[in-house]
C-alpha cells in the first residue's frame, strides 16, 4: 500500500537527483579551457586560473595550466608579470599579486610556446574574470 509519506520521499529523491543533474550540466569544466581557441589547435591549455568569465576573490591566484611540452609568460591587465611561479611538476604558471587583484574586471594574457621552440613562436591565450 502506497502511503503519502512514501510518495513524498520518492518526490524528494527525484527533486534531489534533478538538482544534481542540473548542477552538473551548469558546471564549468576545465577552468574555461574548453572554450580556448589557439591557432594550430595543439590542445596546449589544460585550464585557465580562474576560468574565463569566472568570479574570483582579490587574493586569488591567476595563471594557466599547460599541457606537457609547453611554457610561457603571463601579462595581467596588460602588464608583464615578472615574478611568475612556475610549478614544473604540474606545468603551471601562477601569480598571486602581493596586494591582491584589483576589484572589477581583470584580464590575463598568457603567451605560450612549445618548450622546444623560441618564445618568438608564442601564441596568445586571453581571458578575463571578475574580482568581487
Amino acid at each position: 500500500m502506497i502511503t503519502t509519506r512514501r510518495v513524498l520521499l520518492a518526490l524528494l529523491v527525484l527533486v534531489g537527483v534533478g538538482a544534481i543533474v542540473l548542477a552538473g550540466m551548469r558546471t564549468q569544466r576545465n577552468g574555461g579551457a574548453d572554450d580556448v581557441t589557439i591557432s594550430g589547435g595543439d590542445n596546449a591549455v589544460e585550464s585557465l586560473i580562474p576560468g574565463r568569465n569566472a568570479q574570483a576573490l582579490s587574493q586569488s591566484e591567476v595563471g594557466i595550466d599547460l599541457a606537457d611540452g609547453w611554457t610561457g609568460r603571463l601579462l595581467l591587465n596588460g602588464e608583464e608579470v615578472t615574478d611568475v611561479q612556475r610549478i614544473d611538476a604540474l606545468n603551471q604558471l601562477l601569480y598571486r599579486p602581493p596586494d591582491g587583484l584589483e576589484s572589477g574586471r581583470n584580464c590575463v594574457t598568457a603567451v605560450i610556446w612549445r618548450s622546444s621552440a623560441s618564445p618568438d613562436s608564442g601564441r596568445n591565450v586571453d581571458w578575463c574574470f571578475e574580482v568581487t
